[in-house]
This record gives C-alpha cells, structure tokens and sequence, in this order.
C-alpha cells in the first residue's frame, strides 16, 4: 500500500511515466532499488527475505505450482537432457516435470539463499530430486 502513494510521482515524471521497466515502477521508486529483490536483501531487510523465502518453502507441488507439465513436449526431449530454470527458487517446478520425466536433468539458477534452500528442500523431500539437480 504504501506504494500507492507514489503512483502520482512515477505518473508525472517524464522519464518513468511510460516506462516499461519494472525499475521505474512506483514501488521500487519508494524503495529506492533496481528490483524487489534487491530490497528483500538490503541491508536492515533481512528479515523480509528470510520470511519470503520460509513462504516459498512452503509452497509444494501440489498446492501452489504453475506449472502445467503439459505446457512444454518434456518427453520429446533425449534422456539426459539438462532443463535450466532461471530464477527457480527452491525448485517446485522442476519437481512438477520431473515427476513424468524422470531421464531429465536439471538447474536451478536463483539467488544464492534460495539456492541453499533448494539444496536442503531437495534432500529432505526426495532422494530422486537431489540426483536431478546441480
């Protein structure tokens, strides 16, 4: 909410009021970042990232995942195939198409807490992911 209140700024200012970068938007104009990540992992804000990343931890396959396994022809691609997944925080994708596609192979590129996360996650739940993922 308290980004509403420089809605009006972002609007009139002629550099950000028909900028399509999320940079510009009036939420990271009140936190004075490049990105919401940047501002979760500022210094003073550690407790939001740690509380960002404890929801995502609880998110599991079956509850919260958007990924539709059928989006993409996975089983078209050779066994051994390795799938990048850019910004996949703990990996509840992954574990969606893995599951039905169990010859590929996977990386999951995040920040370095979610990484951590990733790695833990993958070993407590499931022998099979952490021999997927690198």
């Amino acid at each position: 909410m308290k980004g509403a209140a420089f809605i009006t700024d972002a609007l009139l200012d002629p550099v950000t009021s028909h900028s399509e970068e999320t940079s510009d938007s009036p939420c990271l104009r009140l936190f004075k970042t490049r990105s919401y990540f940047d501002y979760l992992y500022a210094p003073g804000n550690e407790n939001l990232g740690a509380r960002f990343h404890a929801g995502m931890c609880h998110i599991t396959p079956s509850e919260g995942s958007t990924v539709d396994p059928q989006g993409f022809p996975w089983e078209t691609l050779p066994a051994g195939t390795r799938v990048v997944d850019v910004g996949g925080g703990i990996g509840t994708a992954c574990q969606e198409i893995m599951k039905k596609n169990p010859l590929l192979k996977f990386t999951i590129q995040d920040l370095p807490s979610a990484s951590e996360q990733a790695i833990t996650v993958s070993t407590s739940t499931s022998t099979s992911m952490s021999e997927h993922i690198c």
